[in-house]
């Protein structure tokens, strides 16, 4: 119900290719231009379309993953719906959001990962605090690994 995005494309990347697994990654693209913004109530029952929410800046990570909050209610009958699986209609006059996937393949994540951070886009920026710095560094281990001469 309660979805967390960021608006910043080369984070939303980050986040996509922070895992190294196998399985390949997916980046969601959500157009909220023309949604409904609120200053929704946690607690309050929410029923209707996809509400997009602008959170306070108070918190270090919502100001550096650049967070956007959406909320939507569950599917027909109560049962929960993906959203790529859902028609989304964000106004009562029936405006259907853009949600596009793209799916960055397994194999080439170690790469993107490795672009990000020549973009100065890594771990030290997506998470403040000492456990960002740890990250980087683990990153900058990895991207030696992949042969690369970063120093």
């Amino acid at each position: 119900r309660l979805l967390d995005w960021t608006s910043d494309p080369m984070i939303a990347t980050f986040f996509a290719v922070e895992d190294q697994s196998a399985a390949d990654a997916a980046i969601f693209v959500l157009d909220t231009n023309r949604m409904a913004t609120s200053s929704f109530v946690v607690g309050d029952i929410f029923e209707g379309p996809v509400l997009r929410i602008n959170p306070p800046l108070i918190d270090e990570r919502v100001i550096s993953q650049k967070s956007v909050f959406t909320i939507q209610s569950y599917g027909p009958n109560h049962s929960f719906l993906p959203l790529d699986q859902r028609d989304l209609l964000a106004e009562a006059g029936g405006y259907e959001t853009q949600l596009t996937k793209i799916i960055i393949p397994a194999e080439h994540k170690g790469q993107v990962m490795l672009d990000l951070l020549f973009f100065g886009v890594d771990a030290s920026i997506v998470y403040p605090g000492l456990q960002g710095v740890g990250m980087r560094l683990q990153s900058l281990v990895r991207a030696v690994g992949y042969g690369n001469d970063i120093f």
